[in-house]
């Protein structure tokens, strides 16, 4: 890449080109796993949201409610995931790992956590930090101005 180049690019066009980048990586492994792509997302979130009703899922990894439910299915048919009717209110419905949904998890997680650190290995721990909170911020900004449109409002 050029210097003019470097200057033309925008923060947010690296931040495209890292996620972009990022996960091509995380792909490659998903299909060296024979692990379809739409998988990896509620993976992860059921890993650390175990039990959630469909409609969570759905918000929780910002997929549509259909899709979520036809990826469900899939990964019902694969083994990974169970549904179990709540026993408190019998109208929920629960999504659980099942211990092959854990296992190709765990292994997701391992491979997600190398790429990072093979991403990051030239930065300090402080700027890790830092990096950390400026893309946060920049999220946040995001999100709000999101909400923002939603509500009928605008930040600009």
């Amino acid at each position: 890449m050029t210097d003019e180049e470097k200057t033309i690019r925008t923060p947010m066009m690296y931040i495209n080109d890292v996620t972009k980048l990022f996960f091509a990586r995380l792909r490659k492994f998903s299909d060296e796993q024979g692990i379809p792509n739409g998988y990896r997302r509620i993976l992860i979130h059921l890993a650390h949201h175990d039990g959630v009703t469909q409609l969570e899922l759905a918000k929780l990894s910002h997929v549509t409610p259909p899709t979520v439910s036809v990826t469900l299915q899939k990964m019902e048919h694969d083994g990974l995931i169970s549904r179990v009717t709540d026993p408190d209110d019998q109208r929920q419905v629960r999504v659980r790992l099942t211990d092959k949904g854990r296992a190709i998890e765990a292994e997701n997680k391992q491979n997600a956590d190398k790429t990072e650190a093979m991403a990051l290995c030239c930065l300090t721990d402080s700027e890790k930090a830092e990096l950390k909170s400026l893309i946060m911020r920049v999220y946040e900004n995001m999100e709000s101005f999101d909400s923002a449109e939603a509500d009928g409002n605008s930040k600009e």
